[in-house]
C-alpha cells in the first residue's frame, strides 16, 4: 500500500510506488504519473488548509511550501523551508526574538552600532478594517488584553489620522517601495507616518503607544498594499523580557494533508487498477 509519511523536515513521502509496483504489476509510467498527480492535490490542499487556520503568519508559511519536486525513482515530494513555518508546524521552545533579529539576512533593517551595543529597526504588519488579515491589536500575546470593539475602534481612528496625513491635497504622500538590484524590498519613497499620539500604551513603560510610526507602503508596479509600524530592537535593551517568543505549539497541518491523500489515493489506485 502507499506510504503518506509527514516527517520533521516539512516533506510528504507521497508513495511507496515500489512495493505497489511488485504487487500488481503496474506500468512504471502510469505510476509515476499518478503520484506527480497526488504530490499536486497535496501541495494544493496544504496551501488551502493554511489559509484557512492561519492568519499573521499565513503569508510566511504559505510562500515556504516548495513546488513539487521529482526524484529519478519516479517518487514526488513537497517540501517546508525554513525555521519560522517549521515552527508553525511542528512548535518550538521559548527563545529570545533579539537573538533571530539578530541573525537575520535580508530586508529587515541594517544592524547598526549604539550606546547600548548592536541595534536595528523591524518592521511588523498591521492590519486595517477590509485588509483580509485578522491580526491582533497588538499581537496574539496581548489578544485578551483588548477587547474586540476596543480594538477595531482604535484601529478606525488610527486610519483616519493616517489618511489624513497622506492626502496628497495637504502635501502627504504614500510610501512606495521597490525590488532593488539585490532582490531586495526597499523604500523609494517615504511618506507620512502616525506620530505619538498619547494614544494607548501596551505597557506602563513604554515610549510609543501602539499605532505610532505606522505607514502606508505601495509596491511599485503592482497593487499590493501594505500597512507596517517599525520598532527598535537593541541587544542591551529587554533581555530576557521584551523579545520573549513563547514557547509555540505546533498546529500539525500537514495532518489534515494525509488524511485528505490517504482518502483519495482509494480513487488513484483504483484508477490504476482499471486502465
Amino acid at each position: 500500500m502507499p506510504k503518506f509519511a509527514a516527517t520533521p523536515d516539512g516533506s510528504i513521502n507521497l508513495m511507496d510506488k515500489d512495493s505497489i509496483l511488485a504487487a500488481m504489476g503496474l506500468s512504471p509510467k502510469k505510476t509515476n504519473r499518478k503520484v506527480l498527480e497526488l504530490a499536486h492535490l497535496a501541495r494544493a490542499k496544504w496551501i488551502r488548509v493554511a489559509k484557512t487556520s492561519l492568519h499573521t503568519s499565513l503569508r510566511e508559511y504559505q510562500n515556504a511550501i516548495q513546488v513539487v519536486q521529482r526524484g529519478q525513482d519516479g517518487s514526488a515530494s513537497v517540501d517546508l523551508v525554513g525555521g519560522f513555518p517549521h515552527r508553525i508546524e511542528w512548535g518550538g521552545s521559548a527563545y529570545d526574538m533579539r537573538k533571530y533579529a539578530f541573525n537575520l539576512r535580508g530586508g529587515k533593517g541594517t544592524i547598526k552600532d549604539g550606546p547600548n551595543g548592536r541595534y536595528r529597526v523591524i518592521p511588523f504588519r498591521v492590519s486595517f478594517g477590509g485588509s483580509g488579515m485578522s491580526i491582533p491589536l497588538a499581537g496574539a500575546a496581548y489578544a485578551k488584553k483588548f477587547d474586540a470593539e476596543f480594538a477595531e475602534r482604535q484601529r478606525r481612528e488610527a486610519f483616519r489620522i493616517l489618511k489624513r496625513l497622506e492626502n496628497p491635497k495637504k502635501g502627504g504622500r504614500v510610501s512606495v517601495q521597490a525590488l532593488g538590484e539585490d532582490g531586495r524590498m526597499k523604500t523609494v519613497v517615504k511618506g507620512a507616518s502616525i506620530p505619538h499620539s498619547g494614544g494607548v500604551l501596551l505597557r506602563p513603560h513604554h515610549k510609543s503607544d501602539l499605532f505610532a510610526g505606522i505607514q502606508h507602503f505601495k509596491t511599485a508596479g503592482s497593487k499590493d498594499n501594505q500597512f507596517k509600524m517599525f520598532r527598535t530592537i537593541s541587544e542591551g535593551v529587554g533581555a530576557g523580557k521584551s523579545w520573549m517568543y513563547p514557547e509555540t505549539k505546533g498546529r500539525k497541518l500537514l495532518d489534515q494533508v494525509q488524511e485528505y491523500i490517504a482518502d483519495i489515493a482509494k480513487d488513484f489506485l483504483g484508477d490504476l487498477m482499471e486502465s
